[in-house]
């Protein structure tokens, strides 16, 4: 025993080395080891692993360069830092490896091991240090007891978790042993590094320390360290293997892809051989049919050919549709695809349309070398005119070699060409059609008509899906927006009701204080500062009485008057209001009123206050030189419409009422407050203006929105209804 004592101590450089060689071996195998796109979780924080064999085995090595050169105290520093930073990757992978097991029976245990944990112990292991007379050695010692010894443990037991976890993938690998050594030695390494520390003159380092271990092992216990840093690199590399198997299998399935493409191709090869020799031996019984073998021969396989681009179109057309990609891009695309097969005798021109509100009118969303003249031509097309109108009504395909009677859009200098004009289906509507340039007196050829169903067949299916999920995706908009209104109503309620008690409660102290500061006003005796003081909160007093007035108007429940209003009517007269501001301002005010405007219901008083409020605030927003542009018209309410409110149904007529400037604009923040009581982006506003008006439109079952964009101005739209007696004229 005394023998291999004595050999240890002197070769503990040795020790050192392989101790050192053992991590940065297995810190080196990591960091190289191909992980990418990895299912495995543990492939994200396995370079945690890998920083701590590289940095400790980095350590491991100082130490044996200490044995053989002597220490410093510079040595020592950098020594003890680098320990430290070691074991803060060996705790960091510790606790994320038993976090992302999420065994549920130890949820709240996990809980504890949040980032902040090693934060916080990275600061308490510094604390120690700093408070301590040695502050490398200290330093250390706290880092092996706080992560040294908890990193070991947390592996220890996450390696068995993790097993547990993934065990639906693991377990054909043969791979438990491995996973069972490693948490074994990372368990025993925990202990040894962790709690055997260097003598300190504190609980428990001067119990369980180096020399107390040597004296009763009679070994340091750096070797035994060093036989679990090997065996750890060991199975930490055995583990890495389930990467390559995972890598493996990737290439196998490929392979076995690209075997089964080879089968179906030999097959196919098999077949036509199979053809050839029957040909053949027909060839031998009749010589005199021989050129019409060989033309059937050739045939088929430009019949071969032409399925299997036809089959690469189509499915490259399907490939292209799942991309996130909009309709106008796999228009284009299939544009693209069908003037890339080359047995079609396709000029590389044409166009797709697409029927969108209108459902008797096409309209062209793409096209591929087309003139300016036929793009403006034929930028909108309804059914039954020219050969796309005819394809779009008959639902069938229009051809013509050449420009005719059927081709009634020409302008001087047209080209001559023919066209396939192919129908886009979905069952007996009719979602666009496929407009293709052919040259003059071109056959037809039925082989060039069917590709073209089948592209259209498939298109129809990607436009339906696409369609699909666009409406989807505006119903849920829609969604959001109708509770946005259903709550600020229900705020307004409230916020109506908690004004009038708050008014009436600020009115009588207010009352107080204005008659004080009258009186104070009204002494001859005081002096000037005093009266200056009186003055200013007499005047703030009746700017409060002002806003606790307009609470009070808000909250009072006034008879609403329902007679009929002539809309351009009240925006003259908000206009002559505005007048002179606005040409102090220098605004210039643009107005496109509609004549014979049908009469919505409502209090022309209470309606003018609304539009004098949003001009006003339209002007200020300005700044000066502007414009103003004031638009009053009629129309229905379409079903996307009717859908973000309960105010409209679809179809209903409504008067629109839109006040749009020139201003600097609003974020999208703002935006989403501007209508809430006391919102304000003015330094002496209040918040109730918009507010008010937001409630005015909503007594008379309206609608007020606001659009805008910043460095863009604002556009606010008001919507009233119309009653149905006025509709109906």
């Amino acid at each position: 025993m005394d023998l291999m004592y004595r050999w240890f101590q002197n070769n503990l450089d040795v020790v050192f080395f392989i101790y050192g060689l053992a991590f940065v071996a297995m810190g080196i195998a990591i960091w190289v080891q191909p992980k990418k796109e990895s299912k495995f979780k543990v492939a994200n924080i396995l370079w945690l692993l890998s920083g701590f064999g590289l940095i400790h085995g980095t350590n491991e090595f100082l130490d044996m360069w200490a044995i053989i050169n002597g220490r410093s105290p510079a040595l020592d520093i950098i020594s003890s830092f680098i320990l430290v930073t070691s074991y803060f990757f060996l705790f960091e992978f510790g606790r994320r490896i038993f976090r992302i097991c999420e065994n549920k029976y130890l949820k709240k245990f996990t809980k504890l091991f949040g980032w902040w944990s090693t934060l916080i112990i990275g600061l308490t292991v510094f604390t120690f240090a700093l408070i301590s007379a040695d502050f490398s050695k200290i330093g250390t010692i706290w880092a092996r007891y706080l992560l040294g010894f908890p990193g070991g443990l947390l592996i220890s037991f996450g390696f068995v978790l993790y097993y547990k976890y993934e065990e639906k993938e693991l377990g054909p690998l043969k791979v438990k042993k491995i996973f069972f050594w490693a948490s074994l030695f990372f368990l025993v390494y925990g202990i040894l590094g962790g709690l055997v520390v260097s003598k300190a003159d504190f609980f428990p380092s001067n119990w369980v320390n180096t020399d107390s271990f040597l004296s009763v092992v009679h070994i340091p216990v750096q070797v035994f360290r060093a036989i679990c840093a090997i065996i750890i690199a060991w199975a930490i590399c055995r583990m890495l293997g389930i990467f390559n198997w995972e890598m493996k299998i990737k290439l196998q399935n490929e392979i076995t892809e690209r075997k089964q493409a080879q089968e179906a191709l030999r097959r196919a090869y098999d077949d036509l051989e199979i053809r050839v020799q029957e040909r053949t031996k027909e060839l031998a019984k009749a010589n005199e049919l021989l050129g019409v073998e060989i033309t059937e021969h050739k045939r088929a396989e430009e019949e071969v050919k032409r399925d299997y681009d036809i089959q690469n179109a189509l499915n490259s057309l399907l490939k292209f549709s799942l991309k996130d990609a909009s309709i106008n891009e796999v228009l284009e695309y299939t544009l693209d695809l069908l003037f890339s097969v080359s047995w079609l005798a396709f000029e590389s021109r044409g166009s797709i349309f697409m029927v969108e509100d209108n459902p008797e009118v096409l309209i062209m969303k793409v096209q591929n070398k087309l003139g300016e003249p036929i793009q403006k031509s034929c930028a909108q097309v309804p059914f039954g005119f020219c050969l796309c109108g005819r394809a779009a009504a008959t639902q069938k395909i229009q051809f013509s070699d050449h420009i005719n009677e059927r081709h009634v859009t020409r302008y001087e200098g047209i080209l001559p060409h023919g066209h396939y004009c192919v129908p886009i289906l979905s069952g007996d509507r009719t979602l666009g059609v496929m407009n293709i340039y052919v040259k003059e007196r071109h056959r037809h050829d039925q082989r060039e008509e069917d590709f073209l169903l089948a592209v259209a067949d498939v298109l129809a299916g990607i436009v339906i899906r696409k369609n699909t999920q666009d409406k989807l995706k505006n119903a849920y908009e829609q969604l959001k927006q109708a509770q946005a209104q259903l709550i600020r109503s229900a705020k307004m309620v409230s916020v109506g009701l908690l004004a009038a008690g708050v008014a009436h409660e600020i009115n009588n102290p207010t009352f107080v204080i204005s008659g004080e500061a009258e009186m104070l006003l009204k002494e001859k005796n005081k002096d000037k500062e005093t009266k200056e003081a009186a003055k200013t909160i007499f005047e703030q007093a009746e700017r409060i009485n002002k806003i606790t007035n307009r609470l009070l108007d808000f909250s009072r429940q006034k008879e609403v008057k329902h007679e009929s209003l002539d809309v351009n009517k009240i925006m003259e007269k908000s206009i002559s209001l505005l007048g002179y501001q606005a040409k102090l301002e220098e605004i210039e005010i643009v107005k496109e009123f509609t004549v014979d405007l049908p009469q919505p219901l409502g209090d022309e008083n209470q309606i003018q206050e609304v539009f004098l409020n949003i001009m006003l605030n339209a002007v200020q927003a300005m700044e000066g030189k502007g414009r103003l542009i004031l638009r009053t018209y009629s129309n229905k309410t379409t079903e996307d419409e009717a859908r973000k409110t309960d105010k409209f149904k679809a179809r209903d007529k409504i008067v629109l009422i839109e006040i749009k400037d020139t201003g600097k604009g609003m974020d999208n923040q703002t935006l989403n407050r501007l209508f809430d009581p006391f919102f304000t982006t003015k330094e002496k506003g209040v918040g109730l203006g918009l507010f008010i008006c937001y409630g005015i439109i909503d007594n008379y079952r309206g609608v007020i929105e606001a659009q805008s964009n910043l460095g863009a101005g604002s556009t606010f739209i008001i919507k009233l209804p119309i009653p149905k007696e006025e509709e109906g004229q």
